[in-house]
């Protein structure tokens, strides 16, 4: 997003989008440098927050060098993607998944993942996937 996230205190500002499979489903989720040094990541998937060394591997989704790119990337919602006609915009995606951003009802915001699908979007929170 290149910019600070509105987020609850103890939940990192800057988040980067992450991908992780569980049960070989992929799924958003957010990754952020943890205070130990080491990378701490969040998905919400199958009712509960998958977190801490359950992880294992996982992938970050970088912003390629505009001379590397093929495509143009850009974070919007999916309502403004559809009507932008002219460029047929499609989100990035691994089947139905793809990264979002999730607003809570007090404007809180976390990167989670969204079914492209049903439009349902999800984050790990308190131990559970918050719809």
């Amino acid at each position: 997003l290149k910019r600070e996230l509105k987020t609850v205190a103890d939940r990192p500002k800057y988040q980067y989008v992450a991908l992780w499979y569980k049960h070989g489903e992929p799924v958003f989720g957010y990754a952020a440098p943890g205070k130990d040094g080491k990378l701490v990541a969040s998905f919400g998937a199958k009712n509960q927050e998958n977190n801490g060394p359950e992880i294992g591997s996982l992938q970050l989704l970088t912003l390629p060098d505009p001379s590397c790119m093929g495509l143009e990337y850009k974070w919007m919602t999916l309502a403004e993607g559809r009507a932008e006609e002219a460029k047929k915009w499609e989100p990035v995606h691994v089947g139905t998944a793809a990264p979002c951003v999730c607003v809570d009802e007090k404007g809180m915001e976390t990167l989670g993942c969204i079914n492209t699908s049903n439009e349902i979007a999800s984050i790990g929170w308190d131990g559970k996937q918050k719809v």
